[in-house]
């Protein structure tokens, strides 16, 4: 016998050892296979990063050399929104723009004249004339080079003028000719922005690269749709020129991490191939490199692993290109480099260990068989336990059999789905359980489960009389084979859960509802019963102006404002008793527009026209019609306390199929992006344009009027043919 134990405690101690070297071995190997990998993950995520600083950094740059063509399209905007611009004029708005801490890249802002043959004599001497910025004129001003030709493209404002009257009056198309005549002439026939199809290499002290770019300006109110108006219509262009280092200098320290170098070049044409060979010294436009105050050490031994992107996009017709560099440890620190070796030294640490503790887990095998009998019966108690714990929370388990499709249920299982515990239970028989409208899904998902996808259901059972629902979950067990061998599931009734929800769904419903009540409410009151009171006063403020003068007019009046007065009664009446209002007629709604501007002129003085057939009214639902009314006689009401002015216009017309109304008055205007949001009449014409699915615009600025317009799509069945 003790022989025995002896060979049985040697070949277990044999056992154990082995074990406990297999695990080392493959421990061993672990390790560096995580030290590899974490390497590798580590360069991954470094080349992440450095990829979206690029995509953002070179955002930022096209960004921002977009806003020096904003500028340019700012300028000729104010050409054709005005017609004629005085050099006065061109000053001023440039000296508006504050160029030099907004834009410090701009070298100036230009208009070329395009002057006809016929028209040169005549134009030379307007400019010599011209001393709305000097008090002088420009004496010896004249076209250069001199000739005859059969146009000129005449460089006539610049800002600033010093430094660069050297080039004023320079027939534009005559440099580098024939080559800028043709890019004058395409610039006028496709009303596009174009930019130098060269470098502009300024030399001297105060040397740089810059861009030149042109936009075409077109006489205010002619067509351009086509190439023949475009020339008829061609007045000039607007230009600018800028250095590119100055434009982005600016963003390099707050806009591009410090650890990402780029260099920005003109390689052609827009839709030139960005390729690293077109990246040449001639194409060069700028680096980051000597703008920045930090530059990486050059003494860095890893710095010849680099990261590099090459990224394009077109402007003014060229296209540029960015390319991107960073060297590998401006993205990985020291302790990052580290990590693969830290997480090798962790593996063999840890394979180690586990050497060990197999080693000892064998030598200690005997001792879990002493605690088997010991377990078993903390098993049996356990199971006890389960049961109550599974009759508290009302959660049953269920495991089948998937080579016998025989079920096992808990004890709880059968309470919740009401199932007696003599039923024979397989699949087709728990399926008899579940009601007829969730039987297909519930098959569906136990198919789907039995191919290994996601098991996880509610659905509701028929529990004798009552109905149950119940939250049901599933997975699989693989026999060491692959084959699939038992599903492990549990049940729980969720009947009260289901129950709150639909009474908080309930709950939500009538909320919403009777908030929208409360918003149309607001919006009636303030659209329909303050208007008619404000309507009032309007009347009342001309009684007093009337009861000196003239008595009768003004009793009249005041019968006038009693009747008005006796009308919010009624529809303050309505509202409280949830009446309908009165609907709103073709004729009525052009009487009840009368009446509003009538009011206008009787107590302000404002004299507001209407323009509105009966053919256009007629196309409105009287529903439009009461949106329509109330969206005036805001806009109306609006004019009249705060705009100042002294004329007005209403006019509703019709144009295919959309009824446009318009609202507009000669008043002081005002700054959109102040009162954007302010005021419940703004927002109440808002929310009734929107009502009639309409497009809401208002077009206004200080000092120049303001138009609400309204462009309404007609029912069909007030569309005319």
């Amino acid at each position: 016998m003790i022989l025995d134990r002896a060979m049985r405690a040697g070949v277990m101690a044999i056992r154990s050892t082995g074990y406990a070297w297999i695990v080392l071995a493959c421990g061993v190997a672990a390790s560096f296979a995580l030290f590899f990998t974490v390497q590798d993950r580590v360069q991954s995520v470094a080349k992440l990063r450095f990829e979206s600083d690029v995509r953002d950094a070179g955002r930022r740059i096209k960004n921002r050399i977009e806003d020096y063509a904003d500028v340019l399209y700012g300028v000729r905007a104010l050409f054709q929104s005005m017609g004629f611009v005085s050099r006065r004029d061109f000053h001023n708005y440039v000296e508006s723009l504050d160029l030099g801490a907004r834009y410090p890249g701009f070298q100036n802002l230009n208009f070329e004249q395009y002057v006809s043959a016929e028209r040169k004599a005549a134009f030379e001497e307007s400019v010599r004339r011209d001393e709305s910025l000097n008090g002088r004129g420009y004496p010896e001003f004249r076209i250069r080079p001199p000739g005859e030709r059969a146009a000129y493209y005449v460089l006539t404002y610049l800002e600033p003028m010093e430094g660069n009257a050297v080039v004023f009056g320079n027939d534009m198309a005559m440099a580098n000719y024939p080559i800028n005549l043709q890019l004058f002439e395409r610039m006028r026939d496709t009303n596009e922005l174009f930019s130098s199809g060269r470098l502009v290499h300024v030399l001297g002290p105060d040397s740089h690269i810059g861009l030149a770019m042109r936009l075409p300006v077109y006489r205010t109110g002619q067509p351009i749709e086509t190439v023949a108006q475009r020339r008829l219509a061609y007045v000039g262009s607007v230009g600018a020129g800028f250095r590119v280092r100055e434009s982005l200098d600016p963003i390099i320290a707050t806009a591009i991490p410090k650890s990402v170098e780029f260099k920005l070049y003109n390689i052609g044409p827009a839709g030139t191939a960005v390729t690293p060979d077109r990246l040449v010294e001639d194409n060069f436009l700028y680096s980051s490199r000597t703008a920045k105050s930090e530059l990486i050490d050059s003494r860095d031994p890893e710095r010849g692993v680099e990261f590099a992107a090459l990224q394009g996009f077109q402007f003014g017709g060229r296209q540029l290109a960015i390319h991107f560099a960073a060297t590998r440890t401006a993205y990985i620190d020291s302790i990052v480099q580290r990590m693969g070796l830290i997480a090798m030294s962790g593996g063999l640490i840890i394979t180690l260990l586990l050497s060990a503790l197999v080693y000892f887990l064998g030598r200690s095998r005997h001792e879990a068989q002493l605690l088997a009998a010991e377990m078993t019966s903390e098993l049996q108690e356990s199971k006890a336990v389960l049961t109550e714990a599974q009759r508290v929370a009302r959660i049953g388990s269920w495991m089948l059999d998937l080579t016998t499709n025989e079920m096992r249920w808990s004890a709880e299982t059968y309470r919740v789905l009401g199932v007696g515990a003599e039923t024979p239970l397989n699949h087709e028989a728990f399926l008899q359980q579940v009601h007829p409208d969730d039987r297909e899904a519930l098959d569906r998902a136990w198919r789907g489960a039995r191919k290994g996808e996601r098991y996880d259901i509610e659905y509701r059972v028929l529990a004798g009389a009552a109905i149950h629902w119940v939250h049901e979950q599933a997975d699989l067990e693989f026999a060491p084979d692959g084959t699939k061998r038992h599903c492990i599931g549990t049940v729980q009734d969720i009947t009260e859960r289901k129950q709150a929800e639909e009474a908080l769904r309930e709950s939500e419903g009538r909320l919403h509802q009777a908030y929208q009540e409360r918003e149309r409410l607001a919006r009636d009151l303030h659209d329909g019963i303050v208007q008619s009171i404000y309507a009032v006063g309007l009347g009342l403020e001309q009684v007093k102006r009337q009861v000196t003068e003239d008595t009768e007019e003004a009793w009249k009046n005041v019968s006038e404002a009693i009747k008005r007065l006796n009308a919010v009664i009624r529809e303050v009446r309505n509202h409280i008793v949830g009446l309908q209002r009165e609907e709103l007629t073709s004729m009525r709604l052009l009487t009840e527009l009368h009446d509003i501007l009538r009011s206008a002129k009787a107590a302000q003085g404002v004299q507001f026209s209407l323009h509105a057939s009966p053919i256009v009214l007629a196309r409105l639902s009287a529903g439009m019609a009461y949106h329509v009314l109330n969206i005036v006689r805001e806009a109306v009401s609006n004019s009249l306390r705060h705009s100042g002015g002294k004329r007005g216009m209403v006019s509703l017309s019709e144009r295919d199929g959309r009824v446009l109304v318009s609202i507009e008055d000669d008043g002081a205007g005002f700054d959109m992006l102040i009162q954007r949001g302010q005021g419940q009449g703004l927002r109440n014409m808002a929310a009734r344009a929107q009502a009639l699915d309409a497009r809401f615009d208002i077009r206004t600025r200080p000092g120049h009027g303001t138009r609400v317009v309204v462009d309404i799509p007609l029912e069909p069945e007030h569309v005319s043919g």
